[in-house]
């Protein structure tokens, strides 16, 4: 079960736990033995008090090893949880972003929020199952003194009964995997519903189609759950009730096929008092298999980072030891494929040289592989074949860290950090004058390191931005279409004061455009064509 695998793979360290399940384990054997031997003397009809005295010490030798148990293996896995938590998001930046895009950043989210939080949740039902095993385990092994044949019946028993189980588990899972789908396809449309309100109120029709369609996600999401509940409930019952069969068949069996009931009634007595336990263990199975989902869902995120991580491609995930001064990047015979439910869409073969302190305009029409070209340039998706050439030097995968960091990038879909990670505390009158500059002064402020608001129209949001881009102070800019979104006066601006300001300064600003009219103001234009790069060389060089 991919549970075990996570829990005792975060657990291996945990050496009390085992201390405790074996204090445990020999408690309930002697409370077993205490209660199995009563029961044997009331049988011959000589009560006695020392048995009291022993059910007495183990039953308080048991439930301090129990409680000291449950205490320790509790604080144990939300250690390892919080562990594995910070494992994973530490390596999000392992993957590839194609890989990342390709999973899913819902899958992603779900996994690391809801699925570990399924996890968290559920740690009182796996503990009462673990002290259920325990039982068990005790019980069986302690019978086993008593009546061999009792034992191999029990054993036969459970076995049978676990392999049911493990059926009627698996095909709940695949149950609760269909509502997850289900459910993140809800949440995609929730999000939607939300960043498309003033769309929505304008359409009537198309509200009620996206309202149809998340009722109908949030039907069959419910139903799912129902019937592996069901499925649940139902193989529950019919262990126990095989259980309470399987006993009456021993009481009644036994005494025909010469077995004395003198031998017999520990031995039984032994059985009966396993069935509280079975009964828990029975219990937690809806627990059981929240946790086996979400830890299914988790383990294929980690197979994920592993995946990209494998020897000999491994990345520095950290800044790593800087690259010299980027003066020349060269992509030379580099391709790359993105792959899809609708087909496949390839960039390449590209034979691209930038120099340090170039200004470059790259056109295109849509899809024709513009923002695919600039995660090649970045190093953000690697080459399917060619290289990187920094320097006249090969990339190697091992320093892709460290030449990213080389960046910094306005995309066209953007995301807007409200805090300024990374910068430190940037100089309160440079912050000033690029707010200025970029005429949101009245309407945000840097305090303590973060944007007062970002709750701006979308070209001012992409104005906060590039700040945050400019306070990096990295040597390549790249800007994918960064103008689209404002007005004339500013787009103006951008062009005729923003750029030549950067270059001035000697970055390498790599920019995506489709405004003509300032194409004659870049050092060179490239144009994008259904993936092929081509240089139009008839675009004014201005130095």
């Amino acid at each position: 079960m991919q549970l075990a695998r996570l829990l005792l793979g975060e657990l291996r360290s945990s050496g009390r736990l085992g201390t405790m399940a074996l204090l445990a384990g020999a408690g309930n054997a002697a409370l077993l033995a205490s209660i199995s031997g009563a029961g044997a003397r009331l049988g011959e009809g000589s009560p006695q008090l020392q048995p009291v005295l022993l059910f007495l010490i183990a039953a308080g030798i048991f439930l301090y090893a129990q409680r000291q148990l449950l205490l320790s293996a509790a604080s144990a896995i939300q250690a390892a949880l919080q562990r594995y938590r910070e494992r994973l998001v530490a390596g999000l930046k392992g993957p590839g972003l194609e890989a990342l895009e390709q999973f899913g950043h819902g899958r992603i989210r779900t996994a690391l929020t809801a699925d570990l939080e399924t996890l968290s949740r559920e740690t009182g039902g796996l503990l009462a199952a673990l002290q259920a095993v325990i039982l068990m385990a005790c019980g069986l092994l302690y019978l086993a003194f008593q009546s061999w044949l009792h034992a191999a019946a029990l054993l036969g028993f459970l076995l049978l009964a676990g392999r049911f189980l493990l059926a009627r588990l698996a095909a709940a899972l695949r149950e609760l995997q269909e509502a997850g789908e289900a459910a993140r396809e809800a949440d995609g449309l929730l999000d939607q519903m939300l960043a498309g309100g003033a769309e929505l109120r304008l359409s009537s029709v198309r509200a009620a189609a996206l309202e149809a369609r998340m009722t109908e996600l949030s039907g069959r999401a419910g139903e799912a759950r129902r019937r592996a509940g069901q499925t649940l409930a139902l193989g529950a019952l019919g262990v126990l009730g095989a259980f309470l069969l399987f006993l009456g068949g021993l009481v009644l069996l036994l005494p025909l096929l010469g077995v004395a009931a003198a031998t017999a009634l520990p031995a039984t007595l032994m059985l009966f008092l396993l069935l509280a336990p079975l009964a828990v263990l029975l219990a937690t199975l809806p627990a059981w298999a929240a946790a086996e989902g979400a830890a299914v869902n988790l383990l294929q995120l980690e197979l994920l980072q592993q995946t990209a991580a494998k020897p000999g491609s491994r990345e520095r995930v950290v800044p790593g030891q800087p690259l010299e001064t980027l003066e020349k990047l060269e992509l030379r015979r580099v391709c790359f494929t993105h792959l899809g439910e609708d087909g496949s869409f390839s960039v390449g073969p590209v034979d691209l040289t930038i120099r340090g302190g170039e200004t470059l305009f790259i056109t295109g029409g849509n899809g024709s592989g513009k923002s695919t070209l600039i995660k090649l340039m970045t190093g953000l998706y690697p080459p399917l074949s060619g290289e990187l050439l920094v320097n006249d030097v090969a990339l190697d995968h091992a320093d892709a860290q460290a030449f990213r960091d080389h960046f910094c990038a306005v995309f066209s879909d953007f995301h807007l950090f409200s805090k300024l990670y990374g910068i430190g505390r940037p100089d309160p009158e440079v912050v000033r004058q690029w707010l200025e500059e970029m005429e949101i002064g009245d309407k945000t402020e840097v305090v303590d390191g973060a944007f007062s608001t970002t709750d701006l129209s979308s070209g001012q949001r992409k104005r906060l931005a590039l700040i945050s881009a400019m306070l990096e102070d990295k040597p390549v800019v790249v800007l994918d279409e960064w103008a689209a979104d404002q007005d004339p006066h500013f787009r103006r601006k951008f062009y005729e004061e923003l750029l030549p300001r950067m270059k001035a300064a000697g970055k390498t600003v790599i920019a995506v455009t489709h405004d003509d009219r300032y194409f004659h103001l870049a050092d060179r234009r490239l144009h994008m064509e259904e993936g092929q790069l081509r240089e139009l060389k008839e675009t004014t060089v201005h130095g």
